[in-house]
């Protein structure tokens, strides 16, 4: 007879129970650890990411631009009259004195103008020089005359002074003396006529002269405005300096204040930057600027704000404190950064990128110890050239990804590898 035990059977249910709970813990700790890998999260290489730390101290304030250095004396040479060019002496380059000519022009219709003009202005002087000479001689005439009358008034007064003491006894009629009286006094009254006539011709010589005097001022400005001209047919530098550029070639015709060559001291330089618009509002005359020539780096200060914006910049010229350095030329491509101010004291960081200053942005913060990276909202104060203020959202020490991160923007964590 067999006997039936109990004890066996709860035994082996009771193990089942335990395999089976066993089982089911397991699985669950396994979904558990494969819900918290979180699969959906991208993995980035570390050798893609630019990463940074979040710092404490000072900052400087700039902007940099891209410019060229110019010459603070310079000067274009305009033609002073119309022309063909016949000859270009000098070529950019050279060392040109303020007497040194450049080119020569021709301009047939002028030279005859110009001799016609000389002509003139002789042929007028030679009348004025005429007339003249005729005003001289009257008066000298009139002063001879004047002489002649004063002899005879002379000898009329003694012979009327004679005849009346004859008269009185009684050896010369009264009709003799009488004569005497009358001739002595016409020849008074002439006398007192040429001298009022020697003093009005006198008097007005200069205005006789003035009308001739005139067409000879005439003539002659005429003729040294195509003198002036002509002359000006040998286009000379006017100042000193190297000869930067020529903007006409041998047989080409110019016109009156045409520009043909521009003259430049190479000595007296200035950079012209431009600097992007979105600094303007702090731009202004004196700040201090350092410009980097690719052979060394000159500090300067602002001298002039250009008022308007071209190409989303505004350009502003540096006046050099420190001597430039060798090789410096004009036209040469020069990197300026102005500085604008220096901030104490301040939570900073290198500019990620697409950084836009005084803006609230977001950013990848790595996790302590840790692979991962999540996006944080940061808000942004002043910005520098290479670095920019960070006021909420990030704190010293903290290490964040400054490359751009668009391809990653529906992602709010990432694992760098």
């Amino acid at each position: 007879m067999d006997i039936v035990r109990n004890d066996i059977k709860k035994k082996k249910r009771r193990n089942r129970i335990i395999a089976g709970s066993s089982a089911a813990i397991v699985l669950s700790f396994a979904i558990w650890w494969l819900m918290g890998l979180d699969v959906s999260t991208p993995t980035v290489e570390e050798e893609r990411v630019w990463l940074g730390d979040v710092e404490q101290g000072e900052m400087m304030r700039e902007a940099r631009g891209i410019g060229t250095l110019v010459p603070e004396d310079l000067r274009w040479i305009a033609s002073e009259t119309s022309g063909r060019v016949e000859r270009i002496l000098v070529r950019p380059g050279a060392w040109v004195e303020p007497e040194t000519p450049i080119m020569e022009l021709s301009n047939p219709t002028l030279e005859q103008q110009a001799l016609d003009a000389r002509l003139s202005y002789e042929a007028a002087e030679a009348d004025f020089l005429t007339y003249d000479v005729q005003l001289q001689s009257n008066i000298l005439q009139l002063k001879a005359n004047l002489a002649q009358l004063e002899a005879q008034q002379k000898e009329a007064a003694l012979d009327a002074e004679i005849d009346t003491e004859l008269n009185k006894e009684g050896l010369v009629s009264d009709l003799q003396m009488r004569r005497s009286l009358l001739r002595h006094e016409q020849l008074t009254t002439r006398l007192d006529i040429e001298r009022q006539r020697l003093e009005f011709s006198q008097k007005n010589l200069d205005t006789q002269l003035s009308a001739r005097k005139a067409s000879v001022n005439q003539a002659k400005a005429r003729f040294d405005l195509l003198q002036d001209q002509y002359d000006g047919l040998t286009v000379v530098a006017g100042v000193a300096g190297v000869l930067q550029k020529q903007t006409v070639e041998e047989g080409m015709q110019v016109g009156i204040g045409q520009n043909l060559s521009q003259v430049a001291d190479p000595k007296n330089l200035k950079a012209v930057v431009r600097i992007a618009e979105i600094n303007a509002k702090d731009l202004i005359i004196g700040l201090t600027a350092v410009v980097d020539t690719r052979n060394g780096k000159v500090r300067g200060t602002i001298s002039r704000v250009d008022p308007n914006v071209e190409n989303g910049t505004v350009a502003v010229d540096i006046r050099f404190i420190d001597p430039l350095p060798d090789g410096a030329r004009p036209d040469l491509t020069v990197e300026g950064v102005v500085e604008f101010e220096r901030l104490a004291n301040v939570v900073k960081v290198k500019r990620p990128a697409s950084s836009r200053p005084e803006s609230q942005m977001t950013i990848f913060k790595l996790v302590p110890d840790s692979d991962v990276a999540l996006r944080v909202p940061i808000t942004y104060g002043k910005a520098s050239v290479s670095q920019i203020e960070v006021i909420e959202g990030l704190n010293p020490g903290d290490r964040v990804i400054l490359s751009d991160m668009s391809d990653w923007e529906d992602y709010d964590k990432i694992r760098i590898q």
